[in-house]
């Protein structure tokens, strides 16, 4: 019988780690802009109305389809700028202390960095990941250009906005944080008074996969096999 409960259980483990894959991707240039910025950014759980912190990681995805809809851009330069994009994943993080009359005192670049750690867990395995020292001369312009482009859009919040560049390729040409798959990208932070804070990117990425409806009409989570308010199978 115990060998039955563990092919049982080994049976729907597999199902489920094949959900992801089984879902159709979608287009990169049809992917929203809006929904992928949206589910790759967290914030912490709870409610501090003395403290900010704000997350987001971006996938190599989200540059691709945005460089797919720049037409001011000549093909081939866009085609070799997605090319060193590739190989990369930004991850930008914006704290700050809220005073008493609502003031901003935003963290500087070293203060995020001296405590900021970054976990991979994909099933039982965990990998911590560390940003890259040096970054490549190609990356360099993109980091430049991003500060005022967000200061741009987000004020403040945009202009203290600090960008770590993560590898996403390993020797074998793999994807080391894998938007399609089960994953989970773990960010630990530091308040200035020393509590930890720890916000959470789930994979797989819903906006990178074509739209699923349920009977009633909502949305269904990639990740789902069953639509959980009438149990109708995806």
């Amino acid at each position: 019988m115990s060998h039955i409960r563990q092919l049982v259980a080994l049976a729907v483990f597999l199902a489920a780690a094949g959900v992801a894959s089984a879902q159709e991707r979608i287009a990169i240039g049809r992917i929203s802009l809006d929904r992928l910025a949206a589910d790759t950014q967290a914030t912490p759980g709870g409610s501090d109305d003395s403290h900010l912190a704000l997350v987001w990681w971006i996938p190599y995805e989200y540059w691709a389809a945005a460089f797919s809809r720049e037409g001011g851009m000549p093909a081939a330069q866009r085609e070799a700028t997605i090319k060193v994009l590739r190989d990369y994943s930004l991850l930008a993080v914006v704290q700050a202390d809220i005073q008493v009359l609502g003031a901003f005192r935003y963290y500087d670049l070293e203060t995020v960095a001296g405590s900021l750690a970054i976990t991979l867990e994909s099933g039982d395995h965990r990998a911590r990941l560390e940003p890259l020292k040096d970054v490549s001369t190609e990356m360099q312009p993109l980091l430049g250009a991003l500060k005022p482009m967000l200061a741009s859009a987000m004020g403040n919040l945009g202009s203290n906005m600090h960008f770590f560049v993560l590898a996403d390729r390993d020797t074998e040409d793999r994807r080391i944080i894998d938007p399609y798959e089960a994953n989970v990208l773990r960010i630990a932070l530091a308040k200035s008074n020393g509590e930890h804070v720890d916000v959470a990117i789930e994979m797989p990425v819903d906006s990178l996969f074509v739209p699923r409806i349920c009977p009633n009409g909502k949305s269904a989570h990639v990740s789902w096999r069953y639509c959980p308010w009438g149990g109708e199978r995806l």
